[in-house]
Formats: C-alpha cells, sequence, structure tokens
C-alpha cells in the first residue's frame, strides 16, 4: 500500500438493502477511513433437478440450463454419498458411477432437456 506498508483487503458481497450496514461495520471495526462501494450484477442459470438410475438405486443430478438446453449437470454429492452406502463403495466410485449414467442418460452439456424429466 501506500509507502510500502503491508495491507489487507476485505470484500464483502451483500444485498443491496445491507450494504449500508456492511458499510458501517467495516467503519466501526476495522481501522479504514472510507469504504469504496460497487454495484455488482450476476446472471444465473435455470437450474433444475433430474434423476438416474445405477443398479436400480434413484441419483438425483443438478442441471444448469438455458433454453432447454444443458449448460452443465452435477451429480449431488449428498445423493452419490447415499448411493455408496447402499452399494458398499466409495464415494468416489459412486460419483463415477452415477456421472456415468447420467452421461448416457444424455444429461451432458449441449445436450435438451427434454431427453429426461426435470423437476424444478
Amino acid at each position: 500500500m501506500k509507502k510500502g506498508r503491508p495491507a489487507h483487503c476485505l470484500h464483502a458481497l451483500a444485498d443491496p438493502a445491507r450494504a449500508r450496514a456492511v458499510t458501517e461495520a467495516m467503519l466501526r471495526h476495522t481501522t479504514t477511513l472510507g469504504v469504496r462501494s460497487t454495484a455488482v450484477d450476476r446472471t444465473v442459470l435455470d437450474r433444475s433437478f433430474a434423476t438416474v438410475e445405477v443398479d436400480g438405486h434413484p441419483v438425483t443430478v443438478k442441471l444448469g440450463h438455458r433454453d432447454g438446453t444443458v449448460v452443465n449437470a452435477a451429480v449431488e454429492f449428498d445423493s452419490a454419498r447415499d448411493l455408496a452406502g447402499r452399494l458398499g463403495t466409495s464415494e468416489l466410485e459412486a460419483l463415477t458411477r452415477a456421472t456415468a449414467a447420467a452421461t448416457t442418460a444424455g444429461l451432458v452439456a449441449g445436450g435438451s432437456l427434454a431427453v429426461v424429466e426435470v423437476r424444478p
């Protein structure tokens, strides 16, 4: 920082309605003499869930999609952990098998949401 002094940067993401309270907390609880604020926008994918089966056991897959096209598909870790317990395998093996089942079902980037039944 100025004159070669060491410094730390504190960043906070806050809902606009809470920005003033966050600024006040920074001013009261740090040695800073000022706080910079910048509005930030966030664009998110629509999200939904699909179910695939691995050896007769259901596994939940989270889908990120836009305009009916899958952008991202990921096996829910809790679901894979439950599968591992049912099959007596490692979580890594369960994740690998569930990911393969999702791929086989067409739940891949660029795929269509029409290939599976999705739920919000």
